[in-house]
């Protein structure tokens, strides 16, 4: 034999699997494989699950005393094992009137007149796999009390009716003289059920008896007196497992751009309750667990194909599993993102104190835009700004040449660098026209998107203005004489 389970062996001769199960292998399914050979050397092998649960027992210990003429119910519990369990009687004495449902471990019925006094018997729990365990229940019964008879039993007794769901109770009177008789005196009962002379309510809903029924009983007993109630019960639908109707391919995404997707369950019962079971959304997304819905925008660089398994669970702990697929497309936008700023375009600055300002340029991306000085170093008084533009006058000992690198990012995380390089001499140099005329730069400049530009008042003549200064300022006093 060889087996998962190293305290397990075999007796060569008789088969027989024994072994000491150590406490630590509660739980564990193990996998045992027997070879058999006979005496001419022909070998067979057969593969087996070695199941370790715990031992079974009968957990209830004690119970309440009944009544004569009074009925009575009473479940006994067990644990270890297997589930479901069975139950029977196997000897000793028990109350006249009292039985024991197969099925539930439930002690019910009522004792007969005469049966009061103290009992004992023996009852058998058997699980579904391979043990069985003997109890010793013992259970008094008191005389009869005084009160009158009628019937006990109220609709917050009955357990939740559903359609096609089994349905097993009892109707239970207190006082009279035992045996009872019940009968069902008005209305119907939801198709599918059925009341029993001894008061047993069982059967299973069929579809379609979905609704209210009110319901009156009446109970007879050995003496012919007679107690009568009603009892409303509801017959809810019948209950189907949730199931995820969003169709497996979900809509196509966009980098960059808002998704919002409202997910879709049938049957079951809310509140529902969302997750992701396995795999991802795409970075930017989320999913309104309680809602039912994947919202966000999709950053950049997100574009491919994404994979996962959808999960919803309803009210009653029942779940549903869906495998999705979502393609998420690139931004046209982000196609070509590249900075275009060349060199040349940053031309010389002036350590005369004289105003710098270029603005950076790009192609593509998503705005707004977000520009960084990623490495080496401006001159000094002279700095980047976030939306690009290289501003500032250059301090007198800055004189020289400049490498650095500048990255740019957009609004959906797409970026792109470049390394630039400029210098500062002791006069500005104008590089679109190889002038040494000062240029005069424009500090306040527009926020950069998919192109750049830069804006400067350049080669004009100290004459010229000299001219435009005297012409404002006389436009100024005529303005203040009209006034006045």
């Amino acid at each position: 034999v060889s087996s998962s389970a190293g305290w397990l062996s075999i007796d060569p001769m008789t088969g027989v699997l024994s072994g000491s199960v150590p406490a630590g292998d509660l739980g564990v399914n193990h996998q045992i494989t027997v070879e058999l050979e006979d005496r001419i050397g022909t070998k067979k092998q057969a593969n087996f699950q070695l199941a370790v649960v715990d031992q079974l027992e009968v957990v209830t210990t004690n119970i309440s005393a009944g009544e004569v003429g009074a009925s009575y119910r009473f479940p006994l519990v067990a644990g270890g094992g297997t589930a479901p369990y069975f139950w029977e009687f196997l000897g000793g004495t028990r109350p006249i009137g009292i039985s024991l449902h197969p099925v539930t471990g439930e002690l019910r019925g009522a004792p007969y007149i005469g049966e009061e006094g103290s009992y004992a018997f023996t009852v058998r729990c058997t699980d579904s796999g391979t043990q069985s365990i003997d109890a010793l229940i013992s259970m008094q019964v008191l005389p009869r009390s005084t009160f009158d008879f009628k019937i006990t039993t109220a609709a917050s007794d009955l357990p939740a009716l559903s359609e096609g769901a089994s349905f097993d109770s009892f109707m239970s009177a207190h006082g009279g003289t035992p045996p009872y008789t019940w009968t069902l005196i008005s209305n119907n009962l939801p198709t599918g059920m059925a009341l029993a002379g001894d008061g047993s309510l069982n059967g299973v809903p069929v579809q379609g008896s979905e609704g209210r029924y009110t319901l009156k009983f009446r109970v007879v007993d050995a003496q012919g007196s007679i107690s009568v109630q009603t009892i409303t019960v509801d017959v809810s639908p019948e209950y189907i497992a949730p199931a995820i109707g969003t169709l497996a391919s979900l809509p196509n995404a966009t980098e960059g751009v808002t998704y919002t997707l409202l997910l879709e369950v049938t049957n079951g019962q809310a509140p529902y309750v969302w997750s992701i079971a396995s795999g991802a959304l795409p970075q930017g997304l989320n999913l309104n667990v309680a809602g039912g819905s994947i919202t966000g925008a999709l950053l950049g660089s997100t574009a491919g194909t994404y994979n996962f398994d959808l999960r919803v669970t309803d009210a009653l702990g029942q779940s549903s599993t869906k495998s999705m697929t979502m393609i998420v497309s690139q931004n046209a936008a982000g196609n070509g993102f590249q900075v275009l700023t060349s060199n040349a375009d940053l031309g010389t600055a002036s350590s005369k104190g004289i105003q710098y300002s270029r603005l950076l340029s790009v192609q593509g991306g998503v705005p707004p835009l977000t520009w960084t000085l990623q490495s080496g170093a401006l001159p000094s008084g002279i700095q980047l700004t976030s939306y690009g533009a290289i501003v500032g006058k250059a301090t007198a000992n800055s004189v020289g040449n400049y490498s650095f690198q500048v990255q740019v990012q957009d609004a959906v995380g797409n970026s792109t660098s470049k390394v630039l390089s400029m210098s500062v001499a002791e006069s500005a140099v104008d590089n679109s026209n190889g002038s040494n005329t000062p240029e005069i730069g424009i500090e306040a400049l527009p926020q950069s998107g998919g192109g750049g530009c830069s804006i400067s008042l350049s080669n004009l003549s100290s004459t010229f203005l000299l001219a435009l200064l005297l012409a404002g300022f006389a436009i100024v006093v005529r303005r203040k004489r009209a006034t006045s």
